[in-house]
């Protein structure tokens, strides 16, 4: 008998807070995969659904980028 594949389960807020950092380019999709053991497409599917998709044309200041990073924490 085949062993199912296990999924790490992310909650709402997690999700939400994965896809921002790739949605705001502090990471990116590979970085976060990496790190949370999870696919690029999860990702990207996650950051479409929280925030309609990429963006490609938003440059945040240091300022922002600290912020959110201080809330991954």
């Amino acid at each position: 008998m085949e062993e199912k594949r296990k999924y790490a389960k992310f909650s709402e807020e997690k999700q939400k807070q994965i896809a921002e950092l790739s949605f705001l380019k502090i990471k990116t999709k590979v970085e976060l995969s990496k790190e949370y053991g999870i696919t690029t497409n999860t990702v990207a599917a996650w950051e479409k659904k929280y925030f309609g998709g990429p963006k490609k044309d938003m440059e945040l200041s240091a300022q922002d980028k600290e912020k959110i990073s201080s809330k991954e924490n």
